[in-house]
């Protein structure tokens, strides 16, 4: 961690993304990777989604995000019923998964737009800047053309619906640090969707916030059981981690949907694990908007915390949050209140 730090002291003004969690064997907040860059780079737009959709707070109907081909022939689906998310989420197809010739078959570089010093791949977003004043949003500079592409070829989770003012929030969860609840308690109180991806370490020593999240009506995704580099292990390992967390969630909570949301251990990624994942059913999540709240022992001031996420919002955007410190659910019911005020609906990410 120290490493990392003393890296991020030597990049002026850099965004610092990182995706950090505890594992199993310590329950501690693990090494972690992802710088953000400054650097100039083309931002490259993504074509927007051509069909209209209301909202499902407007319908109270059935609402699908949709970004790309669906690895299953049903994407996840959610309703409001009883101001309650009700989700529809199919189990995954792995039809296909005994032949992992395809795989093996592909190139394990990095992406070609990787920072050049980290070797870890870990995932880092473009760059947007939000005027306060205005609530005009600029994108510096994003991934390139050929990362993008990878993306949405495997209907990884970036941006989604960049065409409306519509949020995701989305939370890492690698121990417990008493955190989680006040997190919790601030998105009952707001009627605020959440994703929280889950660690095996957190899923053996956090039932009590796991059961909330369900009951109350968030979605759980795939952390990983040890929290991997999915760059640096085989194929076969990674879908032994993948499944080994579905099993420890399905054992404990045989109500729970299907966990299709994966998010890599330190963004760790490339376009392989990435097409892997999409071949077992698995819709890899990044985010579009992180910065440093994954160490409890180095919290920012929360009024900071907070315009650094007002600062974010953009349409489409995928917040990262980590729950293991004071500060998010300090800030969290007021940005919540700060986006809608602007404009921005909170939704669940779908397929």
């Amino acid at each position: 961690m120290k490493n990392i730090r003393g890296l991020l002291c030597g990049l002026l003004a850099a965004l610092l993304c990182l995706s950090a969690c505890g594992d199993k064997a310590t329950g501690r907040p693990s090494e972690t990777g992802g710088v953000g860059r400054d650097e100039a780079q083309a931002f490259v737009p993504v074509e927007p989604e051509t069909a209209e959709s209301e909202s499902a707070e407007e319908t109270g109907g059935t609402e699908t995000d949709s970004q790309a081909a669906a690895p299953t022939s049903t994407v996840p689906t959610y309703s409001i019923e009883n101001g309650k998310y009700v989700y529809n989420i199919p189990a995954p197809d792995r039809s296909t998964l005994s032949d992992l010739s395809d795989i093996k078959a592909m190139s394990n570089a990095l992406f070609s737009d990787n920072a050049k010093d980290d070797t870890t791949g870990s995932w880092y977003p473009g760059k947007t800047e939000r005027d306060l004043t205005t609530g005009e949003v600029t994108y510096k500079w994003d991934r390139t053309k050929d990362t993008l592409a990878a993306l949405e070829k495997y209907n990884a989770i970036y941006r989604q619906n960049e065409d409306e003012k519509v949020i995701y929030l989305t939370f890492d969860c690698g121990y417990e640090n008493g955190w989680t609840e006040p997190i919790l308690d601030v998105l009952k109180e707001k009627n605020a969707p959440g994703l929280f991806f889950l660690t095996g370490y957190y899923v053996e020593t956090a039932e009590a916030q796991i059961r909330r999240m369900l009951d109350e009506g968030h979605v759980l995704g795939n952390h990983t059981v040890n929290h991997i580099n999915a760059t640096q292990v085989t194929p076969e390992k990674f879908i032994e981690e993948i499944e080994g967390l579905e099993k420890m969630i399905s054992d404990r909570f045989p109500d729970a949907p299907p966990t299709v949301y994966y998010r890599p251990g330190y963004g760790a990624c490339n376009e392989r694990s990435i097409a892997l994942a999409h071949k077992m059913g698995l819709y890899t999540v990044l985010w579009s908007w992180a910065y440093y709240d994954y160490d409890e022992d180095n919290q920012m001031e929360p009024a900071v915390a907070l315009e650094k996420a007002k600062q974010g919002l953009h349409n489409g955007a995928v917040y990262l949050f980590h729950t293991v410190g004071p500060t998010n659910a300090a800030i969290l019911g007021d940005f919540i209140d700060y986006a809608r005020a602007e404009g921005y609906e909170i939704r669940p990410i779908m397929g």
